[in-house]
């Protein structure tokens, strides 16, 4: 429960306002760690198709590239 206030000397009070304040201010908050999970959870909420919110990693290794080709570049 205090972890986050443990390490930086932040007393709990004002963690929970913080959380609080964040709570009210933002309805949904998607964290990077869980991203195409939060990409999925939106696609639910807004009725949105998988098409809507499909995106290509930057940087991916070779072969997920090579795969992309075969599925979408077919001659």
């Amino acid at each position: 429960k205090e972890w986050m206030s443990y390490d930086r000397d932040i007393p709990e009070e004002v963690l929970q306002a913080w959380f609080k304040k964040l709570d009210a201010d933002f309805e949904f908050v998607m964290i990077m760690e869980y991203y195409d999970l939060g990409l999925a959870l939106l696609v639910n909420e807004f009725c949105w198709s998988i098409e809507d919110v499909a995106y290509l990693k930057v940087n991916a290794q070779e072969a997920v590239w090579e795969i992309i080709k075969k599925l979408f570049c077919a001659s």
